[in-house]
């Protein structure tokens, strides 16, 4: 069986696609990542703000490199990424009743906790669901 990745970029309102990229699944998502960072700002950049873009990636496409390339370049997106809680096994005992609820899109909440942590060097917010095994990455 011929396996594929793909990234793909959607409208929030909508949720048609805007942007795709595939790749063989010989290509490690970590290194498709910059070359698809840059067919996206090729494609995107010229029918909108950057500020108006979240990218939203998992851990598999997280590296210092792509951070320090995500973060290095104009335009500057916001973006969520996953890292594992391997990284930050302390989160894993933080009691349920220290998380929040927060509501995301004005009509889902979800309990999260919220919290600065160095990453590589660099202090950004991040944050966790309970019994998730995903320390979700601000930016």
């Amino acid at each position: 069986m011929r396996q594929f990745s793909l990234g793909l970029v959607t409208s929030k309102e909508l949720t048609i696609p805007l942007c795709s990229y595939v790749y063989g699944c010989n290509i490690t998502d970590v290194s498709a990542f910059p070359k698809y960072l840059d067919l996206f700002r090729t494609r995107i950049g010229h029918y909108t703000d950057a500020t108006d873009i979240t990218l939203i990636y998992d851990n598999g496409s997280v590296s210092k490199k792509n951070l320090l390339e995500l973060k290095s370049r104009e335009p500057q997106y916001h973006y969520v990424c996953a890292f594992s809680l391997s990284c930050y096994k302390e989160l894993l005992d933080i009691p349920v009743d220290d998380y929040k609820t927060v509501s995301i899109c004005g009509d889902k909440d979800i309990l999260c906790y919220r919290t600065t942590e160095d990453i590589w060097g660099e202090k950004n917010e991040c944050g966790s669901k309970p019994l998730s095994f995903a320390l979700l990455y601000v930016h």
